[in-house]
């Protein structure tokens, strides 16, 4: 399989699927709970997936790049990247924020962190960047 072969393209095939797993997570969220809004909310997925993909493009990318550079290429290491980048966007959202701070925080960073997650280990999973030589989770080991 060519992808297989290229640690290039595995990442871009990684970064162009990885963004939809939070819109594919809320919807089948959505439609496991149901309920009288359950198809009325899904019309919200598509929305999951317009932001996600600029966040991947401005602070996964990114992250991705100093990952390979410090040779983190294990999946717990982007587990926690996806924590944090989960916890940025949750940040970032607290300032359009209306109603209040705890309604907003019970709805937002649940979402925000599975979201984040789920995005990071589909594209670690895509792109396995431990096996382009690099350690699967030590952070500073020389190359030979």
């Amino acid at each position: 399989m060519l992808l297989g072969r290229s640690p290039r393209l595995r990442a871009i095939a990684g970064f162009a699927i990885a963004p939809l797993a939070p819109a594919l997570l809320l919807a089948i969220v959505l439609l496991a709970i149901g309920g009288e809004h359950a198809t009325e909310t899904l019309q919200y997925t598509p929305y999951a997936a317009f932001v996600s993909y600029p966040i991947a493009l401005l602070f996964g990318a990114p992250a991705f790049f100093v990952m390979r550079r410090r040779h983190w290429n294990g999946w717990r290491a982007y587990l926690v990247a996806g924590v944090l980048l989960g916890l940025l966007f949750f940040l970032l959202s607290l300032v359009s924020m209306e109603g209040g701070l705890v309604e907003h925080i019970l709805a937002t960073l649940p979402f925000a962190l599975t979201g984040a997650v789920a995005a990071s280990l589909v594209f670690w999973a895509i792109a396995r960047p431990d096996r382009t030589g690099g350690d699967s989770d030590q952070a500073s080991r020389p190359s030979a």
